[in-house]
């Protein structure tokens, strides 16, 4: 079995790409940000309707505040440590193998390291990344990342590919 830990510039490329996307939403909020100010300045300027900005106010925190409960409510992020499961559910496999297997997969999926050990073996790689606000490029990451480091390939099929995340550990560990 392989156990080398991946290289570094293949897993930290998604997280790059991602960083740059962030910075470009960033910049394009700093400029809607910028505009939206200017604009209510000038409103202040000709007699602006306290109500409404107090109204408009009222919508932006509503909005931060349900993407920060979003976030703080994940129920992948309330759970505990699930590495008991997956070592009842693998015994033959040593804790350094599953941990390694989880890092490969977080690590794509873009999981704070935190949540990573929360990740249980009958979760779904799809909800999973749904649930962090991922999408379908992040799964096709995955794959390819597990594909690269245990050398193999995954089944092409939907019904034969492996399901959930100890049915793919199962699959690549054989």
């Amino acid at each position: 079995m392989n156990v080398h830990q991946p290289k570094e510039p293949e897993v930290g490329k998604p997280r790059m790409l991602r960083w740059l996307a962030w910075m470009v939403v960033i910049a394009i909020g700093g400029t809607v940000i910028g505009a939206v100010a200017a604009a209510i300045f000038a409103v202040m300027a000709d007699g602006l309707d306290v109500r409404k900005l107090l109204v408009w106010l009222f919508i932006g925190a509503l909005a931060i505040i349900f993407i920060g409960l979003r976030s703080w409510l994940n129920p992948i992020n309330q759970r505990p440590d699930q590495m008991s499961q997956w070592r009842s559910q693998f015994p033959a496999h040593s804790e350094e193998e599953i941990r390694r297997f989880l890092q490969i997969v977080g690590e794509t999926l873009v999981l704070r390291k935190a949540s990573i050990p929360k990740l249980s073996p009958d979760d779904r790689p799809e909800d999973v990344s749904r649930a962090f606000g991922g999408d379908g490029m992040d799964l096709v990451e995955m794959a390819m990342a597990v594909e690269r480091e245990y050398a193999l390939e995954l089944p092409e099929d939907p019904r034969a590919a492996p399901q959930t995340l100890g049915e793919l550990f199962a699959h690549v560990t054989r």
